[in-house]
């Protein structure tokens, strides 16, 4: 009963609403793994994600309300995007995930040109990379791009990762997501800039203050 509740109170934003839909097709707590295999909603993490979940609607829900956001004028764009973040958020384990997740329906209701034309790509972006890749990311884009090279020599305005490190499988995931792609390779090293993608992803998945830029 208090999912119900939660649904019927915060059905009129959109985000919501689409979870709603969702809650109200799978049951609840709801998991993508839950419909395929229905003993999953016996376990507790079943039930620590339906509250991880439930929590960030709720927080979506009264941002939508205060910031009096116009859910009528919201384009086809910002409506996808927004609505692939709220399925995205039920196969999301990773709290900090969640984070940016909400900030991105935020921004995505507040900033149209942030979708304007690539909420495919962005949606995908949003779903399939982690929470550890984004660290890497935030830290990384201070930086004009980045090179593998195992003596770590340094090059003005980039961040140096060694060979078979985290780092680098960092850079493997941001480079099959779109984010990161080859500029030039020297016998010695691999150097990458960062997709015209990267800033505005940057700009969605980032709190107010914290969108850092290259150096």
């Amino acid at each position: 009963m208090h999912n119900k509740t939660f649904i019927e109170k915060a059905a009129s934003s959109m985000p919501a609403s689409l979870a709603a839909n969702a809650v109200s097709a799978f049951g609840s707590p709801f998991t993508p793994w839950a419909a395929f295999a229905p003993f999953l909603l016996q376990t507790m993490a079943s039930k620590r994600q339906s509250e991880r979940v439930e929590k960030m609607l709720t927080e979506l829900a009264q941002a939508v309300s205060e910031l009096q956001i116009d859910m009528h004028t919201i384009s086809d764009d910002q409506y996808k995007l927004a609505g692939e973040c709220v399925v995205a958020a039920f196969s999301t384990v990773d709290q900090r995930k969640l984070d940016h997740i909400r900030n991105v329906v935020l921004h995505t209701l507040l900033k149209p040109e942030l979708s304007l034309d690539n909420s495919d790509a962005l949606g995908r972006l949003i779903r399939d990379i982690s929470a550890a890749e984004v660290v890497f990311l935030l830290d990384a884009f201070r930086y004009e791009g980045v090179s593998i090279d195992a003596e770590l020599t340094p090059i003005a305005g980039r961040l140096m990762v060694k060979p078979n490190s985290p780092d680098e499988l960092h850079i493997g995931g941001l480079i099959r997501l779109g984010l990161l792609y080859s500029r030039s390779t020297n016998w010695d090293s691999m150097m990458y800039e960062w997709s015209p993608l990267t800033a505005k992803f940057i700009a969605l998945i980032s709190s107010p203050n914290e969108s850092p830029q290259p150096i």
